[in-house]
């Protein structure tokens, strides 16, 4: 489990609460209840660009789509850095979504910290290391 202080997980869910912007899929609450965390986000009914660009082989994006994809994460990635989250972790296709107007938003579960210490080594529990899972230490 990558969150076993729910103190921590809490702060830290209500820090990104806090953020609001039309490039994020915005969080709306959380849940720490025992072993469960869990972050509920704005949602998010136009699937995400990894399915976008892998999954619809007959269907390929037009490149003014993409453009319009990647300024509108540029701009996402900028008022984070602005309001103090400067670090983006684990930002890939999967963390870009679209909401019900086709615009790309970038989710803001890539937000959240994840260590004891305030660092995060990875948001994406694939690529935690085994021994931070067992005893929080790498």
């Amino acid at each position: 489990m990558a969150w076993p202080d729910p103190k921590q997980f809490a702060e830290e869910a209500k820090g990104v609460g806090k953020l609001r912007h039309c490039r994020l899929a915005n969080l709306i609450g959380y849940c720490c209840d025992g072993d469960e965390r869990l972050l509920v986000a704005e949602f998010m009914p136009n699937d995400t660009l990894a399915k976008h660009l892998f999954h619809w082989e007959n269907q390929t994006i037009e490149w003014a789509m993409r453009l319009r994809v990647a300024y509108y994460i540029a701009e996402a990635l900028e008022y984070c850095s602005t309001e103090g989250r400067p670090l983006y972790h684990d930002l890939n296709a999967y963390r870009v979504l679209f909401d019900e107007n086709g615009d790309p938003r970038l989710s803001c579960f890539g937000l959240m910290k994840n260590s004891r210490d305030g660092k995060s080594y990875s948001t994406n529990l694939a690529y935690t290391p085994p021994e931070y899972l067992r005893n929080g230490n790498i």
